[in-house]
């Protein structure tokens, strides 16, 4: 009886469900099928410990590792950024490459829409990446001295999918320990990775981090 035909799983998205998902097809499956994993960036970072980042608690190169690994394991990496998804046809186009498969799964997480509420691109920081992480960092050490604006307590995510979700979130205070309480406090928004300077932040609790 003749084998079913090979078959390629095109994974989207390079963060944990994309990471682990990957690892569980490879080690399920036959040699014989694909698993491509396709990611914007080169590296996998610990999304988890974004906080530690923005708090000077740890490095990048502490919670990040080159996606490249996971050749060793039998997955193709593809970095690039994913410009197009058709879940008809099970394409992705990345770097206006087509990539063509049998199975996609789409595991690209959201990305904030600062468009919706006034200023808050210019004034706000997220640490729901790396890079914003490590740009809050910055900030909270220039934060002493300088102030930012929060303008409204509703902030609208837009999921991989183009849909956009707004939800009320409580804020509560960031303080780093031995800051001293006239320090410029920071809110971060409850069950969102989001975190504001903000000059008033009304009633919210304060948190030292340690």
């Amino acid at each position: 009886m003749a084998s079913p035909p090979a078959q390629t799983i095109l994974v989207a998205g390079g963060g944990i469900g994309g990471v682990a998902t990957a690892n569980r097809l490879r080690r399920r499956l036959d040699k014989r099928h694909r698993v491509v994993l396709v990611n914007r960036e080169p590296d996998f970072a610990l999304a988890a410990s974004y906080l530690w980042v923005m708090t000077g608690a740890r490095r990048p190169e502490q919670i990040t590792r080159p996606l490249k690994r996971l050749e060793r394991r039998g997955i193709e990496v593809v970095v690039g950024e994913v410009s197009d998804i058709d879940p008809t046809s099970r394409t992705l186009t990345v770097g206006g490459r087509r990539l063509a498969g049998d199975h996609l799964v789409v595991s690209l997480g959201a990305d904030w829409a600062t468009d919706r509420v006034p200023r808050l691109a210019e004034h706000g920081h997220a640490y729901a990446g790396l890079a914003a992480a490590q740009r809050l960092a910055r900030e909270l050490e220039r934060i002493k001295t300088r102030r930012s604006i929060l303008d409204d307590t509703r902030l609208e995510s837009r999921s991989s999918c183009g849909h956009g979700c707004v939800a009320p979130m409580r804020p509560v205070i960031l303080r780093p320990a031995g800051y001293p309480e006239a320090y410029p406090r920071c809110v971060i928004w409850r069950h969102s990775p989001a975190c504001y300077a903000a000059e008033d932040v009304g009633r919210v609790d304060t948190v030292d981090v340690h």
